[in-house]
């Protein structure tokens, strides 16, 4: 879903200094119900909210139509699941996709998973195709955190948050021109004050996180400043 109206590189204003274009990409799949052995009844529908209310108080599912983006419109997914036993569940996902992630000395950078996935249906299928093995590892990753962090309960809390914001505010991005992988660069958005990227006081204290679980992200962080510095910006 997204704004036919948006401009790209363009702001919701100076102050709050949030990025207005891209599409946010909603997804999901049917559902396996083992009694009797048959996948869920998948539909979806976008628009006026009470037209996709009705649709769904009426029949149980939606009908399969996505109107334009409009400012209040929602999506919606129904699963018709049949006969419901406790190991039944149903896989949505929400993303972000810009095909102009950033303007970096005046060419256009993309999101890393463009070296792989030309188009956003194959990027999504696959990303929902690996949520079982995903979800195995983000487990283990979290028992790792937990053990890491001793056994003290605020003090787990606050790592695995702080795992999170670090890596849940960062972009990786190659070159849109060539899609090459050979030098990405990561830009960390700043989480507090207003909507910069790559501050060095923000840059700062992710060294400890990073230099344990991926060291080689520092240098991607960096980067763009050598850059800059190469260029006398």
């Amino acid at each position: 879903m997204s704004n036919p109206k948006s401009q790209i590189y363009h702001e919701k204003s100076p102050q709050d200094q949030m990025a207005t274009w891209g599409s946010v990409v909603f997804a999901s799949k049917p559902a396996q119900n083992s009694v009797p052995p048959k996948d869920s009844t998948l539909t979806s529908q976008s628009g006026v909210p009470n037209e996709v209310y009705a649709a769904f108080v009426s029949s149980g599912s939606l009908n399969n139509k996505h109107d334009p983006y409009t400012a209040g419109n929602l999506m919606a997914f129904a699963h018709d699941l049949g006969v419901i036993d406790f190991n039944l569940s149903a896989i949505f996902s929400i993303g972000l996709d810009r095909l102009f992630a950033i303007d970096f000395l005046g060419n256009p950078q993309t999101g890393y998973y463009r070296s792989v996935y030309d188009e956003i249906p194959a990027a999504v299928d696959a990303f929902i195709s690996d949520y079982e093995a995903a979800e195995i590892e983000s487990r283990s990753f979290d028992n790792q955190i937990e053990a890491a962090a001793g056994a003290i309960s605020r003090t787990i809390l606050i790592s695995w948050r702080l795992m999170r914001q670090v890596f849940g505010t960062m972009e990786i991005t190659i070159p849109l021109d060539t899609l090459s992988t050979e030098a990405p660069m990561v830009f960390l958005k700043e989480v507090s004050n207003d909507g910069n990227v790559n501050t060095i006081d923000v840059i700062y204290p992710t060294y400890p996180i990073l230099y344990t679980l991926a060291p080689e992200y520092i240098r991607y962080l960096l980067q763009p400043y050598i850059i800059y510095l190469e260029e006398g910006s």
